[in-house]
């Protein structure tokens, strides 16, 4: 359970509810009243990334440890890490049904397309073509992608039966925050690389951008549909061509698709955020445009 922050002042919101959503009976009771006459929901608990201990096989030859030196890791088992993010994304689901509320919006994530603890070899993401849209099946080689693999099937499942409710799962890129968009871009990888979904990236304000419209976009799902969106930046982390690098470091060739916007040209991202486009008015930042990470604006078109 989370304290309430200390900047989440009665000027940002008019109610703040604590619940633990592990209590199953207590927190539906507390849910289904919160949610009494919301138009729309946003689901952003639970864990937000992937366990230190990665998969046996993984873990066995260490590949799980070189992987916590790249990006944070969780400190729970990666059982307990599955169990939580799936069973307290169906709470907060069946409650906004029950409550009759319009749209349902999940923090999903591009790891569920595909992170390995392992950046390359025969355990790491292979994607079948790139680059990779919400067409490509999930291939999440741990249980975190699992979970939100398995969580944006609980909302497709409410989906069948809540006909008056429209569900939306948001898979975005690491964030990169403000004040660390002058970081980019990184030196070229070189040995310890990051596994390909981890080359690409998005802005906080773009993630927090295509959040709202979810929410307030009519057409981003019909009523008893539930739509998937891949949310990333344009280019990657890098400066140097994206195919030249992944046949390189990562040794992945032959996967580029002209029908999913390939050939990848220059840096460009191995996600196509093609339907965000199209559906969410996604116009994503890139740290080529040379911004001032200071200057926040409304991107959406």
């Amino acid at each position: 359970m989370v304290e309430r922050p200390a900047h989440v002042t009665d000027e940002l919101v008019s109610q703040y509810l604590k619940c633990n959503l592990a209590e199953e009976g207590a927190a539906k009771r507390t849910l289904v009243e919160a949610m009494q006459g919301v138009d729309a929901v946003v689901h952003c608990a639970a864990w937000p990334g992937p366990a230190k201990t990665g998969p046996p096989a993984v873990a066995r030859v260490g590949a799980d440890k070189e992987a916590g030196k790249l990006i944070g890791l969780e400190d729970c088992s990666p059982t307990v890490l599955l169990r939580d993010n799936v069973v307290m994304t169906a709470e907060v689901c069946d409650a906004a049904v029950e409550a009759g509320v319009r749209r349902v919006v999940f923090s999903s994530s591009a790891f569920a397309m595909g992170w390995s603890h392992a950046s390359k070899g025969p355990q790491a993401w292979t994607p079948s073509y790139l680059p990779v849209d919400e067409n490509h099946p999930p291939m999440p080689t741990e249980t975190y992608g699992l979970s939100k693999q398995l969580c944006e099937e609980v909302l497709s499942t409410a989906a069948r039966t809540a006909k008056s409710t429209s569900f939306v799962s948001l898979r975005f890129t690491n964030i990169i925050k403000n004040e660390m968009w002058s970081k980019l871009p990184w030196p070229a990888p070189s040995g310890n690389n990051p596994p390909l979904i981890f080359w690409a990236y998005a802005h906080e304000d773009d993630v927090v951008d295509a959040h709202v419209q979810a929410v307030v976009r009519v057409g981003a799902a019909a009523a008893g549909e539930h739509e998937t969106y891949l949310i990333a930046a344009p280019d990657t982390r890098y400066k140097e061509p994206t195919l030249e690098l992944m046949e390189k470091e990562l040794g992945i060739s032959n996967v580029a698709s002209p029908t999913t916007g390939g050939p990848l040209e220059g840096n460009a991202s191995p996600i196509s955020c093609r339907k965000a486009r199209l559906r969410l008015g996604f116009n994503p930042r890139s740290w080529q445009e040379g911004e001032p990470p200071a200057l926040k604006r409304a991107r959406m078109a």
